[in-house]
């Protein structure tokens, strides 16, 4: 059974499955405490948090154009197919949970 918030609005299934039954009351009530908070002081400490642990978009995009041609390199991308062929073949195990 999910939890009334992970249908539809709010946090994901895949949040709601990743909990264990005795973090979900918490995460509720943390949920509803957060609510009751004005949307404004809500959205600012969202950004302030954010700001604390998120790179500047600069960095990001930086980080990008590195990545990007790297990617698109046909030895690259030969190596990102091969452990689906692989495990298309069934030479490699699945992981657990992953299909």
């Amino acid at each position: 059974m999910y939890p009334p918030w992970s249908q539809g609005a709010g946090p994901s299934r895949a949040t709601a499955l990743a909990l264990t039954d005795g973090e979900v009351p918490y995460v509720e009530r943390l949920a509803e405490r957060i609510a009751g908070f004005p949307e404004t002081a809500v959205r600012i400490a969202e950004r302030r948090i954010n700001a604390a642990g998120l790179p500047p978009k600069e960095d990001v995009h930086v980080d990008s154009g590195f990545f990007q041609p790297l990617a698109r390199d046909p030895s690259t991308m030969a190596r990102i197919r091969a452990p689906d062929a692989a495990r298309d073949a069934g030479t490699l195990p699945r992981r657990a949970g992953l299909r």
